[in-house]
């Protein structure tokens, strides 16, 4: 990740212009954070149901920059399931999309209430270039999820800190189902471990 901090500081923009824009017209302010449905192309990914409780839910994970986000990618480059940091995610649509962090975050409610997919038209699109990670299947992880959630968690963390020596590949599986059942990953900004913020033993 070339800067770590850039949600952070983007975050701040965003609440100094929120601040503004309801000074000049709070009248307006609704219409203008709104995205119209054709700014992103929505299709099915059985992840998340649409109610409050998601609402609630989706607003938590686009909040902090280092929370990991399961999205489904429908691309000519590659078709399936990817993990992304909320950072990485975001840059990938303002780079792209000239998102705001409004914007952005109407976007994720649109993809995860509709259960949808992204598609990315660009052809030349590379999961790596945008730090994104494949989600492949792991037998022996893929067993593990099969007897629930809290089996897997206790094999492969110790007082919600993920264990040591676990591959990426084992990892991007393990935080795409914690994700599809709601629990909510993060990797610490000093010692770049991967916990369970919220996680209750």
């Amino acid at each position: 990740m070339e800067d770590s901090c850039r949600l952070r500081k983007i975050l701040e923009e965003e609440k100094i212009a929120k601040v503004l824009e309801c000074t000049i017209d709070k009248d307006n302010e609704k219409s203008n954070q709104l995205i119209s449905a054709e700014a992103i192309e929505i299709y099915k990914f059985p992840t998340i149901k649409a109610n409050v409780e998601n609402d609630n839910f989706i607003n938590k994970i686009t909040n902090s920059h280092t929370l990991l986000l399961n999205v489904k990618i429908n691309s000519n480059t590659y078709k399936g399931e990817a993990i992304a940091t909320n950072d990485d995610l975001f840059y990938y649509y303002k780079k792209t999309k000239g998102y705001s962090l409004i914007q952005y975050k109407e976007a994720m409610k649109k993809i995860y209430g509709n259960l949808g997919e992204i598609r990315i038209k660009d052809e030349n699109f590379d999961l790596d270039s945008w730090d994104f990670n494949k989600v492949s299947d792991v037998k022996s992880v893929k067993k593990d999820i099969e007897k629930g959630e809290k089996e897997l968690v206790r094999k492969y963390f110790k007082k919600n800190v993920l264990n040591k020596n676990i591959t990426i590949k084992e990892r991007s599986m393990i935080v795409s189902q914690l994700f599809k059942w709601k629990i909510i990953t993060k990797i610490d900004d000093e010692t770049g471990y991967l916990f369970l913020p919220y996680y209750k033993i």
